[in-house]
């Protein structure tokens, strides 16, 4: 008597189907939804899409032991270089590199990350007696609203300028992924201690542009290979009032027109929910920034964003409410989607202000990635989004940002998700249900 099998490998055939449909949807499913469960790092959504190098505040990661779960090292690629001029800068040609040095040989330690130069020329005023930006032996007792005047001449500052950028560039240039030259001169240029008092700059008789072009002059001179970016802040958009763009665009423009030896621009994106401190309440024209950016490729140089986080409030604890993170993770979707589409291939860094929220005592407490349990936030699954549905439209709203279950306080590693590891993933499922397809496709009807 003859058994038939047929029953057998109709439920086998139906059982391997059924795998491989459910291995399918795995694999398959968008990479925002993958984001988590599978490990990838934001470091690799962002080389997705072209921008290689992402990274969080001046460096190394947990310099300031704010980031105990090792977060920003799990996910980014690049920091700036440590150093302020206050601590760095000793005397007219002396200088104390230590701190510097330490990042370039925790970078050496560390293969794949990269740094970039502190913003060497920045000297806004930031408090009487603060030497952070301007070192106290340069300027006489300050006023309350401003610097003290410099202790040499306007020539003698300039000379100094000169021999700062010649031992700094000369000293790390070749290795810099790029270098803030200037910083806030759009914006603030009477605020500014190099420009306002020295001979190359306003007490010369010199424009902010004559000044950032004879900068940049001596910076190519120290080192050619050095990437100069210049810098400010509220110039994604012209949202509210307090908008610099047309300024950084017109300086821009006239760099240009003058030859000016420069790289990229930089944009500081601090944006709020709350205040409106670079745009209004809640909302955030994400096609006026896309066009914002895309005006500004036009130009030809880099595009980087330099510092982004989302200010929102919070309670005593440093807690920010679910309906403050929505709005929060619609901006934090918003502004990278129109970095990516509006920037394009120009589109080079972006850099958030810190990994995780803080208690007190940092701008925007409540701003950033994780929260101060050092657990993912709404907003972090938005930059996934953002980096995985850049299509030419609008970002969804931040309901729709891609929510990944059993989420991790942990630290995450990156591998296994980005072009690459696809197909192997693929190829180490399919294979070995395809021969049981095969197989069961060679089963004979009836056997004795």
């Amino acid at each position: 008597m003859k058994r038939s099998h047929a029953p057998e490998r109709a439920a086998l055939l139906t059982g391997c189907r059924a795998a491989l449909a459910l291995v399918v949807a795995i694999v398959l499913r968008p990479a925002a939804a993958r984001a988590w469960t599978d490990g990838m790092a934001l470091r690799d959504a962002f080389a997705a899409r072209g921008i290689a190098r992402s990274g969080v505040g001046p460096g190394p990661p947990n310099r300031y032991g704010q980031d105990p779960m090792g977060l920003a090292e799990a996910h980014f690629n690049e920091f700036m270089l440590p150093g302020d001029r206050g601590a760095m800068w000793l005397g007219p040609g002396q200088y104390d590199w230590t701190l510097p040095d330490s990042g370039v040989a925790w970078a050496q330690a560390h293969p794949g990350w990269a740094y970039q130069g502190e913003q060497l020329l920045y000297s806004v005023f930031v408090g009487q007696g603060n030497d952070l930006f301007v070192p106290g032996w340069l300027r006489h007792p300050d006023s309350a609203t401003f610097y003290g005047t410099p202790t040499v001449s306007a020539d003698t500052l300039s000379q100094y300028i000169h021999d700062l950028i010649d031992a700094y560039v000369g000293r790390y240039g070749a290795n810099l992924t790029r270098l803030q030259i200037v910083n806030e001169l759009a914006s603030n240029p009477d605020r500014d201690f190099f420009y306002v008092s020295s001979s190359i700059g306003l007490a010369g008789g010199r424009s902010v542009a004559e000044y950032v072009d004879q900068v940049c002059r001596w910076a190519k001179a120290a080192n050619p290979s050095v990437n100069l970016i210049i810098n400010d802040y509220a110039n994604e958009h012209d949202q509210d009032a307090g908008s610099h763009e047309a300024a950084f665009l017109s300086l821009a423009r006239t760099l240009i027109a003058m030859g000016t030896p420069f790289d990229g621009l930089g944009f500081q994106c601090h944006e709020g929910t709350f205040l409106g401190f670079d745009g209004p309440v809640t909302t955030l024209d994400y096609e006026l920034v896309k066009r914002t950016f895309a005006t500004f490729a036009a130009l030809g140089k880099e595009l980087h964003v330099t510092e982004f986080d989302v200010g929102v409030p919070t309670d005593v604890n440093g807690v920010v409410t679910d309906a403050d993170q929505a709005l929060q993770a619609a901006k934090f979707q918003g502004l990278v989607t129109a970095f990516v589409e509006g920037g394009g291939a120009l589109a080079r860094s972006f850099h958030f202000w810190q990994i995780r929220d803080q208690v007190s005592g940092t701008w925007a407490p409540g701003g950033h990635l994780f929260d101060v349990s050092s657990r993912p936030k709404k907003g972090f699954y938005a930059v996934f989004g953002a980096l995985d549905l850049v299509t030419g439209t609008a970002p969804p709203p931040a309901g729709a940002a891609p929510g990944v279950a059993a989420a991790s306080s942990g630290p995450v590693t990156s591998g296994g998700c980005g072009s690459t590891g696809r197909p192997a993933t693929l190829a180490l499922v399919l294979v070995p249900i395809a021969l049981l397809l095969r197989r069961a496709r060679r089963q004979p009807l009836d056997v004795p």
